[in-house]
């Protein structure tokens, strides 16, 4: 037919012969994958479960599992759970919604429901999608209502709240796409964008009023007597429009991307650490530490939020937060921030009784002494920190006659 067809090179006798550098696995389909037309009804359903479930027990012992790898094996098992896992969520709602409720009671000033029909659903699961039928009420004027769904807490929309809590849950360190392939890729089953951004949005609404919301008076006590609050600002970076066709190269001043700053706070308690100079030395330069030291203490309770709205408004809600963990438990108050004036001036306004100290950075080894900022000499300017060794300094300042820090 010659060397082309529909546009395809056939003849790779020009391409040279090229080793790969990395040995790819080959995807088996798993066998047995397939969708059953469920009846309403819980006896089929039964019967189609205990098909299933032999016949995964015959592929587990049969003849063909002696020529599968285990990663073919694995991963048929996994969705054939998830299937099994779908059909047993159908059996689970068919089976309540057999039974008919009573008619709810009217609000008042409000039509009395009569008893409609069953009208189906879709619920999208962790499984995959399930439908089933339950029995509603209607009145004229009224769009109606299905008891069940306020028994099952069922969402407003498809989705359930499992498989949005693991969506959200993964938004909270990577983007809505990487979210959106580590479930699909896991589940096997696709889920929009647009559906994650949503249930995202509506779940942040909530986040708010949970938080503001007093403690229960059984609640437990956070152990820790000290109380630390933590402030930072993060930059955010922001799709920016220019104005007028795109320019190759951009003018003086401008950019295709800014940052709005983020402000993120946090709270937690802890329990004091007793520590030598030696031993703080030996930490900041992640030295040995010493055989008898203590474990160091991990936060209790701790939380964590961030916020487009300003300082004022992030330290406020802090304030208010810290105000919920006062009690005769805590000993100590300590306010953490970074070098931003602004923000420190802010922290002391709302926590004017905490002793501030700002965070240490680890990439600059001046900041994690404030006044070693300055050691520096004329002989040793030329030095990768452009200081003096950092083990003396950081002795005489603990020991309390580093004074100034300057050379």
């Amino acid at each position: 037919m010659g060397a082309q067809k529909q546009g395809f090179v056939t003849d790779h006798s020009e391409l040279k012969d090229t080793t790969p550098w990395v040995r790819m696995r080959v995807y088996h389909q798993p066998p047995y994958h397939r969708r059953i037309a469920m009846p309403s009804n819980s006896e089929p359903i039964v019967q189609h479960l205990r098909h299933d479930f032999d016949t995964l027990l015959t592929y587990v012992t049969g003849p063909d599992a002696a020529t599968q790898t285990a990663y073919t094996v694995e991963l048929t098992l996994f969705r054939q759970l998830l299937a099994l896992g779908a059909s047993l969520l159908r059996l689970f709602f068919v089976t309540r919604a057999a039974e008919r409720p009573a008619a709810p009671e009217p609000t008042p000033g409000g039509p009395q429901l009569t008893y409609h029909d069953c009208r189906p659903i879709t619920y999208s699961s962790i499984f995959g999608k399930v439908r089933f039928a339950r029995h509603s009420f209607a009145a004229p004027g009224h769009p109606g209502c299905c008891p069940l769904d306020a028994a099952l807490s069922l969402p407003e929309r498809c989705y359930s709240d499992l498989l949005r809590e693991w969506a959200a849950f993964g938004t909270t360190d990577e983007s809505y796409r990487e979210s959106q392939t580590g479930l699909s890729r896991i589940l096997g089953h696709h889920l929009s964008l647009q559906a994650i951004e949503t249930g995202v949005r509506e779940d942040a609404l909530d986040v708010t009023p949970f938080y503001e919301q007093p403690p229960a008076p059984d609640a437990p006590v956070p152990l820790g007597s000290i109380l630390v609050v933590q402030a930072d600002g993060k930059g955010v970076p922001q799709a920016q429009v220019l104005a007028g066709v795109p320019r190759e190269r951009l003018g003086k001043g401008q950019k295709r991307s800014k940052k709005k700053e983020a402000v993120v706070t946090s709270l937690y308690s802890i329990a004091p650490y007793l520590r030598t100079p030696q031993d703080v030395v030996a930490a900041l330069l992640h030295e040995e530490p010493a055989a008898d030291l203590p474990t160091r203490p991990r936060p209790v309770a701790k939380e964590v939020h961030a916020t487009l709205e300003g300082k004022a408004v992030a330290l406020t809600r802090l304030q208010d937060r810290a105000a919920q963990r006062m009690g005769p438990q805590v000993q100590a108050r300590v306010a953490l921030t970074d070098g931003a004036e602004a923000l420190q001036t802010q922290l002391l306004a709302h926590f004017p009784e905490h002793t501030t100290v700002p965070k240490p950075c680890r990439s600059r080894c001046w900041r994690t002494f404030p006044s070693t900022r300055w050691c520096w000499t004329s002989s040793t300017r030329r030095n990768t920190c452009g200081m003096l060794p950092l083990r003396c300094w950081a002795k005489l300042i603990l020991s309390g006659k580093g004074g100034s820090g300057r050379a």
